[in-house]
């Protein structure tokens, strides 16, 4: 349920409470289930999500800071700097 709520949110985000909320955990029981059952942090799901979605619309004919925003990132400069970190390139050299 939890892999789906973040891939519902992905553009606007959502917070480590949402998702326990929307479980029906506390904040620190969610976030030591979700570790154990995906091997990763909620955050670290939710970045390589839109990682993987950045990817996905690179191909197509769009600006970067609408893949940025589109994705769930500050802007432009921050997907840069989380992109590069995930993958060791620059987005524009996957356009």
């Amino acid at each position: 349920m939890a892999k789906e709520w973040i891939e519902a949110t992905l553009p606007t985000g959502t917070s480590l409470s949402e998702l326990a909320q929307a479980c029906g955990l506390g904040v620190s029981r969610f976030a030591r289930a979700f570790r154990t059952s995906t091997g990763v942090t909620s955050y670290g799901w939710l970045i390589a999500r839109r990682i993987e979605r950045a990817e996905d619309l690179l191909g197509a004919s769009l600006s970067l800071a609408h893949i940025a925003l589109a994705c769930g990132f500050a802007d432009q400069s921050h997907m840069t700097r989380i992109f590069k970190r995930a993958t060791g390139l620059a987005p524009r050299t996957m356009i």
